[in-house]
């Protein structure tokens, strides 16, 4: 789908509209913003965060996946779907931004298995860990006109099953 088929829709069609970091301009190559953006993916990549992520959630993960850099501006959203993929074990949200307002909106929304829903307010720097194997839907509910220019950023990383391999090599210390 093209942009201009996307802007076009009817706001039911879209399942997700956001802004995700591609990469840097060539202009841009060498800043504090990227060099930082590099250092953090090496970082939650690495055997410390992974030894740290499996002591605090009880799960081995194998590796990283993919980590998007999103942005969330005006009418900005993620409909309700679950993660459920075959090797995702570990999802990992953390939130960026500065100045979030609840009149921004962005919150995302878990749903419980009573039906319940919960509201996860993006504060910066709460990190938020789920099992996208539970098949628990979530959501982003729209960003509000009340932000203006602001936005919401926030990485996500996907994690993957540990091997057998792994499992004998890469133990939480």
């Amino acid at each position: 789908m093209t942009k201009e088929q996307f802007e076009g829709s009817d706001d039911d069609g879209r399942f997700i509209h956001e802004g995700i970091y591609v990469g840097p301009r060539s202009d841009k190559r060498m800043s504090h913003t990227v060099l930082t953006d590099m250092l953090f993916r090496k970082e939650i990549r690495g055997p410390a965060f992974h030894r740290w992520r499996a002591v605090a959630t009880g799960r081995p993960v194998g590796l990283t996946g993919k980590i998007n850099l999103k942005k969330l501006g005006r009418e900005h959203m993620l409909r309700w779907h679950s993660d459920g993929e075959k090797d995702w074990v570990l999802c990992a949200v953390v939130y960026l931004h500065d100045d979030g307002r609840p009149e921004y909106g962005g919150r995302r929304m878990m749903q419980r298995r009573d039906g319940g829903i919960d509201h996860i307010d993006p504060l910066c720097n709460r990190l938020v860990l789920f099992d996208p194997q539970s098949n628990i839907n979530h959501a982003v509910e729209p960003m509000m006109e009340a932000t203006g220019d602001w936005a919401r950023l926030n990485y996500i990383a996907w994690f993957y099953q540990q091997t057998e391999s792994e499992k004998s090599t890469c133990q939480p210390s």
